[in-house]
């Protein structure tokens, strides 16, 4: 038997992971500083006025730095200098405060985006193995794993879970190989057929992208001796992020079959993800890993999911289809009762403070549990504002069951739960 489990960003908030505000926020505080092709130092807030751009069009609507990703990578290419523009320049032209932009500014804003947020997941990976809830997160991998084999599909950059596992796991990537062309460093190489013959064991996918990416950079004479069995797009795996960032610098552009460009970077974000997935190596194999799981194994847990990716979304409520009966789904989530999520017409109760799904979770969580809106909401409001009761509602059938105080609290307090029912 097998488990497949998803982990979204609210997996690692509990053990100090940075969250979307907070990494926007240190985003849009970035001034852009570059020489031109005169060697004149240029600065502008770019990543500020994409910020400020977006917050007016969308009104009320949640700004992040996926969404300025986004507008990043239309910036470019619709730019002049961009060899393949895309249909859109035809029809369409730059705003006002966007005119006139030099192609070394976006990408002066794409590199400090990128760099900043993978600093910021190393600050808290590298210090994970000192944080007091650590033991607690170890053990629950560590016990599940021991019940049945893991298919874990990380939609966050970080190396939690590695370290959690220690090495006893596999991720598709082989043993070191010198094929950088840099002295003294050595990187793994993707090869799917690892993941094909160890079958037994738990493997780690990055669905997303890690800190601990990086491409193939050529170098002549030195250059990749693979470079004529693979793309010059595919990534490698480092032992550390310090090795993998000397390789994150450089244009690297997927032009995709719209004539659109999108960024190949070794963590993937911004709204164009399907793109880069099918595009790029170890992703695509990795996504074909995700179908073959969710069509093997009956059981499914989702940590900290915001179901924010409907390319998932669309295999993830393929459960109750392929499995019936004998699914077991178990998903964490947390919900603060001072906050909603979702528009007035959904809102079930006139007390604002009660935790109201988004659109895309219910979605999800419909299909898993085979239940309309107001049976699914009900319970977690009523529990929510009446906390402390117990943390979980189950679906009529007892195949689905929503635990929303937490990751932390759900292992502590429903760990050995979880793991029988699962099992089960």
């Amino acid at each position: 038997m097998r488990l497949t489990t998803v982990l979204g960003a609210g997996a690692t908030v509990d053990i100090g992971g940075i969250t979307a505000d907070k990494l926007t926020n240190e985003v849009v505080m970035k001034e852009q500083r570059y020489k031109d092709i005169d060697d004149k130092e240029k600065h502008r807030m770019l990543l500020s006025d994409i910020y400020q751009a977006l917050h007016h069009y969308k009104q009320n609507a949640t700004i992040n730095f996926e969404d300025i990703m986004n507008c990043l990578e239309n910036l470019y290419s619709m730019h002049e200098s961009t060899k393949i523009r895309t249909p859109w320049a035809t029809i369409a032209e730059f705003k006002k405060e966007f005119q006139g932009l030099e192609r070394r500014m976006i990408l002066c804003a794409h590199s400090d985006l990128l760099t900043i947020v993978g600093d910021s997941i190393s600050k808290y990976d590298v210090s994970f193995i000192n944080h007091d809830r650590y033991s607690d997160f170890k053990n629950f991998w560590i016990q599940i794993s021991k019940e049945c084999s893991l298919d874990l599909f990380t939609l966050n950059y970080d190396t939690v879970l590695e370290q959690c596992f220690e090495g006893n796991f596999i991720d598709g990537f082989g043993d070191l190989n010198d094929v950088m062309g840099v002295e003294g460093n050595s990187a793994r190489r993707f090869q799917p057929a690892i993941l094909e013959e160890e079958k037994g064991k738990s493997k780690i996918l990055h669905l997303h992208g890690c800190i601990n990416f990086a491409r193939a950079t050529l170098r002549i004479p030195n250059h990749n001796k693979y470079a004529f069995q693979e793309s010059y797009m595919d990534m490698y795996k480092y032992n550390t992020y310090k090795e993998a960032n000397e390789h994150w610098r450089g244009e690297n552009a997927i032009i995709t079959q719209s004539g659109d460009v999108v960024f190949n970077d070794p963590i993937l974000f911004g709204l164009r993800k399907p793109d880069k997935i099918l595009s790029v190596y170890p992703y695509s194999y990795y996504f074909r890993e995700l179908q073959d799981a969710i069509i093997s194994n009956h059981s499914l847990l989702i940590i900290g999911y915001s179901c924010g990716d409907p390319y998932i979304n669309n295999w993830l409520i393929r459960m109750m289809e392929i499995h019936g009966e004998n699914r077991r789904v178990v998903i964490v989530n947390y919900y603060d009762r001072n906050k909603t999520l979702c528009s007035d017409t959904y809102k079930t109760v006139k007390n604002d403070e009660a935790q109201i799904l988004s659109d895309s979770e219910f979605d999800v969580y419909s299909k898993l549990m085979q239940e309309e809106y107001k049976a699914i909401v009900d319970p977690i409001s009523y529990k929510v504002r009446g906390l402390p009761t117990d943390g979980k509602i189950i679906s009529k059938d007892s195949c689905v069951r929503i635990y929303f105080e937490g990751f932390h609290t759900a292992i502590i307090k429903y760990g050995d739960e979880i793991i029988n029912f699962l099992n089960s």
